[in-house]
């Protein structure tokens, strides 16, 4: 009979009631017009008269809703988002860990051996909360990282149900990071959907068999006692992805000193292809090889099984790619076997019509490759068994190769080409990833393709080990050291071992043209060559670099920063404290005037402070000599004033404006600025002025300090919309500043040595403000960049 609406009376929540549950689900929720439901019940309960075991209101609820279509004889496939209900919930992906207990390494390293472990339920769908505090973006990009290679790939802000993040956590957009740690984040992301033909065809094999997309190493190498080494402090976080992926998701922080996150990794026996450092790596070791390796930020430790076949889709940033049937596909062929092979399954990708098993229902592609001998390969791209597509196209990458000497597909000849032509076949060499690479433009989906090819020289893996990490690191530590100006012959005729090692993939790539026999013995000399050598000689370049410096920009502009994770504003004067402040995100203001350009040697110039409350995350940029009460001295220099004692009359200046100090009663935050932009904004969000007038900023920057032989290119493609508005009401030196103020913080962010940000990087009481660390700091990091490559330093031992 129901109950009447308007009488106002609750209707009790009955699940275990198929009536209640189904008029629940057709009168109440089915008129919403909504695909997925995020069903966040807490686990188990006693609602509804459920007896919080197998029969639970979240178990329940899951199945009902993942049902309802096929109870109401519809044919578009149902989702949910919940959490675990007990036993059987992997029937109802995707399923929902809950939420983070905390934002810290602690809590991230633990989420990889949650996520595997639940295989052993067949809960191969789970999901977790990707985030990230906002003051340690380092941890966010590990976080996104292991995201990418996890059952499902789920971001969420940084709220939480409980506690003192519950509801106010700050949220830190991923394209809102700063660039060098946006990239990492969004390439992984790329990774990802790259890999789609991949994960999909995986979920199928767990439809088929119970085994997940990720499973732990034990379900592969069950007699063994390592491959049980994985646990919930994230020490050894490896664990299978799919059957030829091997991924070990990096789950510290970097190292102080190196810049570098050392992993510890367990290989299991036999041959792996290490991705990172682009080598095949035996291991004959009854239990296997226990290592650790230094990873950059940008790296992510990936192990494939030799010889074995990756599909990837050509285009993966193409929008909706993932809602498209499998079109454009890459075949990566991985070095050390003779043969390989792999099935890509496809289905229409919306409805219940693959469980009837009926032929036109599904698709599979069979991609396959033999090495008849060291100088040829076959590969066979078969046609789909029945096609959703009408036309696709394909690239053959085979990684770690020699360069290609000739190609047919289907019988008929491939031109070579530089760069790959659009709309037409071709082969050509990366030499960067040293991977050959042939492009087979569009034709007709149901054509199969058999593609023959010839190299140009025999097959050697010994030769080309370690020739593709190699070709990413040494481009990455010049690089760094090119945005610290500091790259060893960049103003002087010299050697430039750096330079010659970071240009060597490009090299490669131009060596490799067939029709060029002086090009190709000059690309066998290279990979022959002992690149170890190479490296050694760039590392001593780089610690001994005999040139003079380069005439660098003198800070004359005192620029206004702000984090608005902590709240806090930063008066900066100092090319050292922009880098010690490179987590600041933003410049707001641009300039709040200039500085004597003489510095410490200008009449009545007093000396700009920065001192630091832990507590409040509060930078105070003033002229006292003594740290107020609970601050601490920074340990960086932050430049020049005119002093508040300069006369009236008879004074060398002769526009100045005040800079004041101002405080917010609410967020602890010392504002010290002299601009009206500042002004304004002070007088609009409260805060109250504690000093009138610290001293003087001069309102024109001095002509010199437009250095004629200041370094270009370093205006930084993020310079925000405030700073281009105050720059374009100032003169053109003005915002030429803020570019290098911009480009400073850029290059500091890139490779900064700091431990986890729990708050802020180190401050020092009255201790030594040491000048030029960045130069040190980048050195360190291209070094150990570099030198993690060498055979003799590379920590693979058991």
């Amino acid at each position: 009979t129901g109950l009447n609406p308007t009488s106002g009376v609750a209707v009790p929540f009955e699940p275990l009631s198929g009536q209640y549950m189904h008029a629940l689900e057709d009168l109440a929720l089915k008129p919403l017009g909504i695909d997925t439901w995020w069903t966040d019940w807490q686990q188990g309960g006693y609602a509804g008269m459920c007896t919080n075991d197998d029969m639970n209101p979240t178990f329940i609820t899951n199945h009902v809703r993942m049902t309802d279509s096929i109870r109401r004889g519809q044919t578009v496939r149902d989702s949910i988002l919940a959490r675990w209900g007990g036993s059987g919930s992997h029937r109802y992906p995707v399923g929902f860990s809950g939420d983070v207990s905390e934002l810290s390494w602690e809590c991230f390293a633990f989420q990889p051996y949650f996520s595997i472990t639940a295989a052993n339920v067949a809960y191969g769908t789970i999901s977790h909360d990707l985030v990230g505090p906002a003051d340690d973006h380092e941890l966010h990009v590990r976080w996104m990282q292991f995201g990418a290679y996890s059952g499902i790939m789920r971001i969420h802000d940084r709220g939480m149900s409980a506690g003192s993040c519950w509801d106010d956590c700050p949220n830190v957009y991923i394209w809102r990071l700063p660039t060098d740690y946006f990239n990492p984040i969004r390439n992984a992301m790329i990774a990802r959907e790259a890999l789609l033909p991949y994960i999909y065809t995986e979920n199928r094999n767990a439809y088929d068999t119970g085994v997940p997309l990720t499973y732990p190493m034990y379900y592969d190498y069950p007699t063994l006692a390592d491959a049980y080494l994985l646990d919930g402090t994230g020490t050894w976080p490896q664990y299978m992805f799919g059957p030829n992926i091997m991924v070990a998701p990096v789950t510290v922080t970097k190292d102080e000193n190196s810049g570098l996150a050392t992993q510890n990794i367990w290989v299991p026996p036999g041959v792996w292809w290490d991705d990172i450092y682009g080598q095949l790596l035996t291991v004959t070791a009854a239990n296997g090889q226990r290592i650790a390796q230094p990873y950059d930020l940008t790296e992510i430790p990936i192990f494939f099984k030799a010889g074995c076949v990756v599909p990837r889709l050509s285009n993966p940033t193409k929008l909706a790619a993932g809602s498209q049937n499998f079109q454009d596909l890459d075949m990566y062929i991985y070095p050390g076997g003779s043969s390989g092979t792999y099935t890509i399954y496809d289905d229409d990708g919306n409805t219940y019509a693959y469980v009837s098993g009926a032929t036109n229902a599904t698709s599979q592609t069979t991609m396959s490759y033999s090495r008849p001998s060291a100088s040829s390969i076959t590969v066979n791209i078969g046609a789909p068994t029945n096609s959703f597509i009408d036309t696709r196209s394909a690239r053959v990458l085979i990684v770690a190769s020699q360069p290609i000497s000739t190609v047919t597909v289907n019988g008929v000849s491939v031109p070579y080409s530089i760069a790959a032509q659009p709309g037409q076949s071709s082969f050509r060499y990366d030499g960067p990833s040293v991977t050959a690479i042939i492009t087979i433009a569009s034709m007709s989906a149901n054509t199969a393709l058999q593609i023959d090819v010839t190299l140009v020289a025999p097959q050697n893996d010994d030769n080309l080990a370690g020739l593709k990490g190699y070709g990413y690191r040494a481009p990455l530590a010049k690089h760094t050291l090119d945005n610290f100006r500091t790259t060893p012959y960049s103003t002087t005729v010299g050697p430039g071992m750096l330079k010659q090692s970071g240009a060597r993939g490009t090299y490669l790539s131009y060596l490799a043209d067939p029709s060029s026999t002086t090009g190709l013995a000059l690309f066998q000399n290279l990979i022959g060559d002992n690149y170890t050598q190479l490296i050694n000689n760039a590392v001593t370049e780089i610690n001994s670099d005999p040139s003079p410096a380069p005439a660098g920009p003198t800070m004359t502009a005192l620029v206004q920063l702000w984090s608005p994770s902590r709240q806090d504003m930063l008066l900066c004067g100092s090319s050292a404290c922009l880098s010690d402040n490179s987590d600041y995100d933003y410049i707001v203001f641009g300039i709040e005037g200039y500085q004597p350009l003489t510095g410490s040697s200008a009449p009545y110039a007093a000396e700009l402070y920065d001192y630091w409350n832990q507590d409040t995350t509060d930078n105070w940029a003033d002229v006292m000599t003594t740290a107020p009460s609970d601050y601490t001295m920074g340990e960086f220099e932050n430049g020049y004033i005119v002093s508040s004692n300069v006369p009236s009359s008879g004074s060398p200046y002769t526009n100045m404006t005040c800079l004041s100090v101002w405080a917010n009663p609410t967020t602890g935050d010392h504002f010290t600025f002299a601009s009206p932009a500042s002004l304004a904004y002070a007088m609009n969000n409260g805060y109250q002025k504690l000093e009138s007038c610290i001293g003087y900023a001069l309102v024109q920057g001095p002509v010199a300090a437009m250095n004629p032989n200041r370094p270009r290119g370093l205006k930084a493609n993020s310079l925000k919309a405030r700073a281009e508005e105050a720059a374009a009401e100032l003169e053109g030196g003005d915002k030429e500043a803020i570019a290098w103020a911009e480009g400073v913080m850029r290059a500091a962010r890139h490779k900064k040595n700091q431990v986890q940000q729990q708050a802020k990087p180190k401050k020092v009481v009255g201790g030594p403000r040491t000048k030029n660390v960045r130069d040190w700091t980048a050195a360190g990091y291209a070094t150990s960049l570099l030198s993690s490559m060498l055979p003799q330093s590379n920590v693979r031992k058991n």
